[in-house]
Formats: structure tokens, C-alpha cells, sequence
């Protein structure tokens, strides 16, 4: 309602002012907007209550009051110590000194403005616009992160972070793929242990200098660069044990244990100095070379027993087991000191009796109880040829049967001596097609 005066005419009781009625009803009227607007329409309020209409204050000078309701324009006063309210909006509200509180819920500024010099002690800043502090600083010991919802995932590289470019220069947004960017151009210095769940992959190649370097070259694949006093590389075992290791300046590889490996392919000669040796060239072919105090090359079985030696210094092979040539070739050797492997069958006790050439070609045997029939088994190959000798005792005691591929001297066999030693040797020049009997020794004594 809009304020209503009385009209006091243009005289004294001339007839044009309001009648007393009228105009009592005027001051009543203005009494109760007054009372409305600052009381409940019958009391007034200890304190300055507006609802709908803005109440402005011209300089005056207010102690240490508390506002309630909606404070309009800019309200400048350090005088004001605490304001309080649900809602502050329409405009700038400053305060030099004191605080603005809300117990029962948000303070809410609108589109308005919120400056203070001073710290901002509350729970929750919701702002639709951009929160700007006037030094352009946070301090960091007041940011609490403990509380935020974890990322649930893997940093990728389009995640963000802040920075603070160039260090006291202005905070700036980064995504973690700058952050991979800027490792791997930079050297790491890693105190501790590094684990990787999968592969490390150098990129570059190392130098020369290199105390203990990985590297990797599309040429040279991957590279190992150490430089020690004693050795260069070292490789060990989970026990602490040198497995492999690279003398200092050397290309010299010393493998402490066993090297097992499908094939070892030596590629150049060895050296009349080489202790154990093993080189190749395209005219020699394998190479092995040694030396020893009593043997230059030693050739050992599983039970370290020696096979083949060589003794020091000379081009004398020593072979203490037995050599199986599959009925290969010797060729032209010359035998000094040699024997024959006697294959003693004993008694031959009747029925068929094989001598068997594999056992070896000199045989004996004593013919006794019943008729014996003799078999030939196992020559050398058609076309070379073998023979053997049998020394048989009591031949003619029993019947004999001699193979039929027997050629005798005069077609006929041999008489034989019923108790003594004959001797008779055979030969074959077609893989046993056919045996050449001769009777070397009858009756031998």
C-alpha cells in the first residue's frame, strides 16, 4: 500500500481538508503497514524485519548486529561482525571484518559476488561460474583429496593432472601422456628394486662408457654394457653364483657350469696356446685342440672312464674300448702288435650249432652227446671279404653236418679227429654265398 496523507485543506476549517473520520482512517492504515512490515501486524520486532520491501541504509552506523533476510546493493561495514541469513543476493557483499553465517542451511549469493581478504570457513562451495582467489594461490595443506571417488580404473593416457608450470608460473591442466613423454626422454634414477609385470624395451644403444647398461639397436638386437675391474659382464644365479662372465676389455666368455646346447657352431681356428679349444675352418672342419701334462685331448664316457686320448704334444690316439665300424672301410693301416677276438663256445651238446661272426673270428668248440649240424651266421657284405678260423675239438666223435655253401678241396669234407684238435679255416668272398673250406691242421698238437 502506498503511504496515504491527510488532506488539511487549503484554510482552517474552510471545508476542503479530510473529515476527521477519513483521516484517522488515513493514520491507522499507515500504522498497520508499519506494523506489518516491521512486527507480526500487532507487536513490532526488537530487530528491522523486511519481507518483500528493500530497506536501505544511508551511512548509518550499526553495532554489532545480526542481519536476517535479504540484504540489497553493496553493504560495505566494518562495523557488521556477523551476518546471517538463508539468502544473500542482489548485489556485492563485502565485509572487512567478521563473518557471514548460516546454521540451518545454504548461503546462497545467486549470480552475485562473494570478496573476502580473509578465510572462508564452511562445508560444501557449490558455484556455477569459475572460483577465482585473488593471489592465485590454494594453499595445499588445505586440500583434502581423502574423501573423492577413486578413479576405478587405469591412469590412460588422456587423464588430466595439474601442474604448476615452470614452478611458481601458472597452474595448468596436463594429460598423462606428457607425463610418459617426459619420462622416458629423461634419465631415471631408481634407488630401489625395478619390477615390471611385463617387458622392459630399451631404444636407444649404449656406449663405451656405460658402467651397467641395457640397450637396443634394430641391427644389434639387445645389448649388455658393463665395465668392472675384473669383468665387464657378470651373469648369476638366484644363489649368487657366477653363471656367465666377460673379462674386462676382452670378448673372452667364461661359462662356469655346464653349457648344454643343441648345436655349437665354432667359427674360426684355435691357437697352438689354447688350454681347451673348440674352432672350425672351411678346409679342417671341426677342431679340437688342448694341453695337458699327460694328454693334449681326452675323449671320456659317462662314467669318466677315457675312450680316446691323445697324448701331449704328439699325433698318437689312444683308444681303450672297442671300435664298431658297421662293416665300414679302414683304409690302409698298419697294424702292430694286433689281435682277434676268440669266441669260445664250449661244448656244442648236439642238434645245430651257428658260429656267429659277430662274436668273433676266431672260434673253438667241442663236439660231444649226439650229431651236431654248423651254421655260419653274420659275415662281412657281398663283395668283400671275411674269414674265420675254428679250432674244433673231437670233431669226429660225433657226426658233423657242415653247411652245404662249403666248397672242400676235392669236393669231399675233411675226416676229423675223434679225440683231438683240428684246426680248419673258411672264407667267403660274396657275403657267405659260398665258404672256401681249408683244412689247416689236423690232429693238432
Amino acid at each position: 500500500m502506498a503511504y496515504q496523507a491527510i488532506g488539511l485543506g487549503t484554510d482552517a476549517d474552510d471545508g476542503t481538508g479530510d473529515s476527521l473520520r477519513i483521516g484517522a482512517d488515513k493514520v491507522n492504515d499507515n500504522f498497520v503497514e508499519l506494523y506489518t512490515l516491521l512486527g507480526d501486524a500487532s507487536d513490532l520486532s526488537s530487530g528491522i524485519s523486511a519481507t518483500a520491501t528493500i530497506v536501505t541504509l544511508t551511512n548509518p552506523v550499526i553495532t554489532g548486529p545480526t542481519i536476517s533476510g535479504v540484504v540489497a546493493g553493496t553493504q560495505t561495514s566494518a562495523t557488521i561482525t556477523t551476518v546471517t541469513s538463508t539468502t544473500v543476493n542482489a548485489g556485492t557483499l563485502a565485509l572487512a571484518a567478521g563473518s557471514v553465517t548460516d546454521s540451518s542451511g545454504a548461503i546462497s549469493f545467486g549470480n552475485e559476488n562473494l570478496t573476502t581478504t580473509g578465510a572462508v570457513n564452511c562445508g560444501n562451495i557449490t558455484a556455477t561460474g569459475t572460483l577465482v582467489f585473488a593471489d592465485g594461490n590454494i594453499d595445499i595443506a588445505g586440500l583434502d583429496i581423502d574423501g573423492g571417488t577413486d578413479i576405478g580404473a587405469a591412469v590412460v593416457a588422456a587423464d588430466l593432472f595439474i601442474v604448476d608450470d615452470g614452478a611458481g608460473g601458472t597452474n595448468r591442466k596436463t594429460a598423462a601422456s606428457r607425463i610418459k613423454t617426459f619420462v622416458e626422454a629423461s634419465t631415471v634414477d631408481v634407488t630401489g628394486n625395478i619390477t615390471a609385470t611385463g617387458t622392459v624395451e630399451p631404444a636407444g644403444d649404449t656406449s663405451s662408457s656405460d658402467n651397467a647398461a641395457i640397450g637396443y639397436t634394430s641391427t644389434e638386437g639387445l645389448i649388455l654394457t658393463g665395465q668392472g675391474s675384473t669383468s665387464d659382464i657378470t651373469i648369476k644365479n638366484d644363489a649368487d653364483a657366477d653363471v656367465i662372465t666377460i673379462a674386462t676389455g676382452t670378448t673372452n666368455v667364461d661359462v662356469v657350469g655346464d653349457l648344454t646346447a643343441k648345436t655349437l657352431n665354432a667359427d674360426d681356428d684355435t691357437a697352438a696356446g689354447d688350454n681347451a679349444a673348440i674352432g672350425y675352418t672351411s678346409t679342417e672342419g671341426l677342431i679340437l685342440t688342448g694341453q695337458g701334462s699327460t694328454s693334449d685331448i681326452t675323449i671320456k664316457n659317462d662314467a669318466d672312464a677315457t675312450v680316446i686320448s691323445v697324448a701331449t704334444g704328439t699325433t698318437s690316439v689312444t683308444s681303450t674300448g672297442t671300435w664298431n665300424f658297421s662293416d665300414q672301410v679302414v683304409s690302409k693301416p698298419i697294424l702292430k702288435d694286433y689281435g682277434e677276438t676268440h669266441s669260445a663256445i664250449g661244448g656244442t651238446g648236439g642238434g645245430t650249432q651257428d658260429f656267429e661272426l659277430e662274436n668273433g673270428n676266431v672260434i673253438s668248440a667241442t663236439v660231444d652227446t649226439s650229431a651236431n649240424t654248423f651254421t655260419f651266421s653274420n659275415p662281412t657284405t657281398s663283395a668283400n671279404g671275411c674269414s674265420f678260423t675254428l679250432i674244433l675239438k673231437n670233431g669226429g666223435s660225433q657226426t658233423v653236418n657242415w653247411p652245404s655253401s662249403v666248397d672242400w678241396a676235392d669236393g669231399s669234407a675233411p675226416g676229423l679227429t675223434s679225440s683231438g684238435t683240428d684246426i680248419l679255416t673258411f672264407l667267403t668272398i660274396d657275403g657267405g654265398t659260398i665258404w672256401h673250406g681249408f683244412f689247416a691242421s689236423e690232429d693238432s698238437k
